[in-house]
């Protein structure tokens, strides 16, 4: 399964205007508080890794605030496996000196309802997960800013595309901000994915699970030892990690995914992305991967990051052969074991409410992705195109329930002989 979505971004385009770091590339603010910077070279954009993750640490403890995908190494490894010859552009708000946000920006052409656009947005927009606004104090001038910016001092753009998550402090703002400002606002996608709270002790989480789940877990632990020699094992930094990326690439390929061609191994793009974050996130101490091998076979695995007490499951599978043994959940157990002794509070399970998944948890959140429209030719058709469409679904829809309305009424009315 893919836990992240893709954007499907296509040939770049440019509101950005590539030029150096200088005094003239600021623009001062309407509210005179501080002022906007532009860099574009991913070289520029290093410079600022602490203020950035500084930013995304202070407001990722709980479901509803950012999470890994949200740090730097994140974004650079995206802009080093997929953006390589695209533009964008990382904005900065500074305020006396200090960086009190960022907006780093990507540009695609895309089609919204079915117009073709011209796209700004995040980076992490590639593959996402709970994303949000990098604002130092969560401040709505500050948001506010940033989106004048966009307004006014880079023109050539149709619609401005990001995710946040429902119920967080970057929704109540962009809620707020388009109440006071009038942007036009359009929600385009919702996505509800799981995750475990592992709070209190191991044996208490282990307890709260369904006693025949717990039955299935023993079993299969037990059938896996009784097959051989059964091997768990943690990595996240160092050579070993090649060990883990060679095992990972078999384990895709013998897996359900390679003949559908969902694998990693069948899409050159993601396994490239996933090599070059295995190096960033290894040396950052972020990488915690999981793996699981009978007499020295790879069987399972999970690779996810590990940050701020907080374990993102970004991809996960095993070996078909060994389905009826219950690999995957056998490692899950073996692994959140380790990462409640490692201190997570969270397993964000990411992507989509699959029964497996829920057979963990029965906690869920929720992340939605929008658009804002410039105002320009091509917005003003694609949101015209959208109402049109929304419309005939809301009319197709009262249709529906109207003739099954009908219907029922038809089916209780008996005729009497003679009638």
């Amino acid at each position: 399964m893919t836990n992240l979505r893709e954007s499907g971004a296509q040939e770049s385009t440019g509101p950005f205007v590539r030029r150096e770091i200088s005094e003239e590339n600021r623009a001062p603010l309407r509210n005179a508080v501080g002022s906007i910077r532009q860099i574009e070279t991913l070289e520029d954009a290093i410079q600022i890794r602490d203020a950035w993750n500084s930013i995304v640490s202070c407001q990722s403890e709980n479901i509803l605030q950012l999470d890994v995908t949200s740090t730097f190494e994140w974004t650079e490894a995206l802009w080093r496996s997929h953006l390589e010859s695209k533009n964008q552009s990382v904005l900065l708000l500074e305020k006396e000196d200090e960086i009190a946000g960022i907006f780093p920006l990507m540009v695609s052409k895309c089609p919204v309802h079915r117009i073709p656009c011209r796209k700004i947005a995040f980076i992490s927009e590639v593959y996402s997960g709970r994303c949000g606004f990098l604002l130092r104090d969560n401040s709505l001038d500050d948001l506010e800013a940033f989106v004048h910016y966009l307004f006014d001092q880079s023109p050539a753009w149709d619609v401005f595309s990001f995710t946040l998550v429902d119920g967080s402090k970057s929704a109540d703002l962009i809620s707020e901000l388009v109440k006071q400002a009038g942007y036009q606002l359009e929600k385009v996608h919702r996505q509800e994915s799981p995750f475990i709270l592992l709070a209190g002790t191991w044996q208490n989480y282990f307890a709260s699970l369904p006693k025949k789940f717990r039955w299935l877990l023993r079993d299969a632990e037990k059938k896996l030892k009784a097959s051989g020699e059964l091997r768990y094992s943690e990595y996240s930094k160092g050579s070993d990690l090649e060990h883990f990326l060679t095992a990972m690439f078999q384990i895709e390929q013998k897996s359900w995914k390679e003949e559908q061609g969902s694998s990693i191994t069948a899409n050159e793009r993601q396994r490239e992305f996933y090599t070059t974050l295995t190096a960033i996130a290894g040396q950052q101490g972020l990488l915690s991967c999981h793996l699981l091998e009978l007499n020295r076979e790879p069987i399972a695995y999970i690779y996810g990051l590990f940050f701020n007490g907080v374990f993102s499951d970004l991809k996960e599978s095993y070996n078909i052969a060994y389905q009826s043994m219950s690999p995957g959940h056998a490692l899950k157990l073996f692994a959140l074991q380790r990462l409640h002794e490692r201190g997570a509070r969270l397993y964000d399970y990411m992507g989509v409410c699959e029964p497996y998944k829920m057979r963990w948890t029965d906690k869920t959140y929720v992340r939605s992705t929008y658009i804002i429209y410039n105002r320009t030719l091509p917005a003003f058709a694609a949101r015209t195109s959208g109402m049109l469409v929304n419309y005939s679904r809301s009319v197709g829809e009262r249709f529906h329930r109207v003739a099954r309305i009908v219907s029922s009424l038809g089916e209780k009315t008996e005729l009497r002989p003679g009638h």
